[in-house]
């Protein structure tokens, strides 16, 4: 240009080259500057061009930052542009920078993680991916045009798995609404029943008064038979008995009505409401083949087999020790065993448990390794791989799972599966059998114990 600036075009195939034809080419080529002409005239607040070829930036401005506001930068208007290289650059017929925008608008270009991707990211991502793949060939520029009243918004996609997530997520809400509303109307049934019994039962109280001020006159005249006790007085003072007795089951019959109504709100119906079902049968010589595909197939975080696994929890703090996990329909304990224990130990621990009917019930049991499974979270919460609702001191906590046994070379061991919360693995513990009790217990007999049961 006159001054000395450099001006892109976009050359159709029927446009001649400018040092063959000047003038054809000034009048068949489309300059960067109409490209910039256009985007204004349209009135849409969001555009975002993408050329898969290469020219100076010199129309935009340079952007690197994300913007962390989504809701504020999709009000803001904005005139984006992305291209697949610098102007000294050739993009290939087979164009790298079209396989990666595809694969990033799938949401491989999130990098922020909120379920959106901005214009600014899906530069930042092409600028990163294709540098990679085409090893230094091709170097993709991004940024708003160089206008103030167009340079403040951000393009926003939104990811098809997150808009079909938000449609589950409401669904399963309008579920549970149902469930609650239908158990609440069971609930004022059976309180419009009681009050009708309220009424009868005041009606029958009346009615007693009345005889007891008739029985008082009775005595009051017969007082020399007062030793003696009326066949009458004996079945009134029966009938106030049993009364009395009505009264007490009536009132804990609707405090238990009352709790129940306090638990709709946070506690599924029963396990049949769980999105996941797994297995609560203890297994004998479980493999480890099997674990790595458990651990695949629900996606389980497990540092050594899955790392970048991610279990889809729906934890609820019950508020009496207990935690209920609305994915799996399963109940745990809060806290777990104050102290370490040996295997026979940990079950007599949940024996004990269901004797004393913690938080009202008497099914607890040691989980199976995939459900202790469905515990570990991928970040650390004071330091351990679970959700912080639970006690961080059960480092590691027994399964019912036994592995294969084993034999060292003097005596057979037995194998039992644990997970360990502190390291966010899954690995088997080695214990001394029974027949080779002179041998000393070793460290890793030792272990935790959080049990579990199944909702009804």
């Amino acid at each position: 240009m006159a001054d000395n600036t450099k001006l892109g075009y976009i050359i159709p195939s029927d446009c001649p080259l400018l040092r063959e034809d000047p003038l054809g080419f000034v009048s068949r080529s489309i300059s960067m500057k109409d490209i910039e002409a256009y985007s204004l005239r349209i009135r849409s607040k969001h555009l975002l061009m993408l050329f898969d070829s290469c020219f100076s930036g010199s129309l935009f401005s340079m952007v690197r930052a994300v913007p962390e506001d989504i809701g504020e930068k999709s009000s803001q208007p904005v005139r984006q542009y992305i291209t697949a290289g610098t102007e000294e650059e050739q993009v290939p017929d087979k164009s790298m920078f079209k396989r990666n925008l595809l694969v990033g608008l799938k949401g491989d270009a999130d990098l922020t993680r909120d379920g959106y991707i901005t214009g600014s990211e899906l530069g930042m991502y092409l600028s990163s991916k294709v540098v990679k793949y085409t090893k230094g060939k091709q170097h993709p520029q991004y940024g708003k045009i160089n206008n103030p009243e167009l340079d403040r918004g951000d393009f926003v996609f939104v990811p098809l798995r997150v808009r079909q997530k938000e449609i589950e997520e409401a669904k399963k809400r309008q579920v549970e609404r149902r469930q609650v509303a239908e158990k609440r109307e069971g609930l004022d049934q059976e309180e419009a029943r009681l009050l009708a019994e309220k009424k009868l039962y005041e009606e029958r109280m009346r009615k007693l008064e009345m005889e007891r001020k008739q029985f008082e006159e009775k005595r009051q005249k017969f007082a020399r038979l007062e030793s003696e006790k009326s066949v009458e007085y004996q079945n009134l003072l029966k009938a106030e008995s049993e009364l009395q007795k009505e009264k007490k089951r009536i009132h804990n019959e609707r405090e238990r009505l009352a709790k129940e109504k306090q638990k709709l709100a946070y506690i599924p119906q029963s396990a049949k409401s769980a999105r996941v079902s797994l297995r609560a049968e203890p297994q004998e010589k479980l493999a480890i083949d099997y674990i790595k595909y458990m651990v695949k197939r629900y996606n389980f975080y497990e540092n050594n087999w899955n790392i970048a696994g991610s279990f889809d929890n729906d934890f609820v703090d019950n508020g009496d020790g207990t935690v209920t996990d609305r994915t799996t329909g399963l109940m745990w304990q809060k806290e777990g065993s104050s102290s370490s224990r040996k295997r026979k130990r940990a079950l007599s621990y949940v024996k004990k448990l269901n004797k004393d009917q913690f938080a009202r019930y008497s099914d607890w049991r040691l989980p199976t390794v995939e459900e202790l499974a469905s515990l570990l979270r991928k970040d650390k919460t004071n330091g351990m791989h679970m959700d912080a609702l639970f006690g961080t001191k059960q480092t590691e906590c027994w399964s019912s799972d036994v592995a294969p046994v084993s034999f060292s070379a003097t005596r057979p061991i037995s194998q039992v599966w644990v997970v360990s919360f502190k390291k966010g693995a899954i690995r088997t513990v080695l214990l001394v059998s029974e027949a080779y009790t002179t041998y000393p217990p070793k460290p890793s007999e030792y272990n935790y114990i959080r049990a579990v049961r199944s909702l009804k």
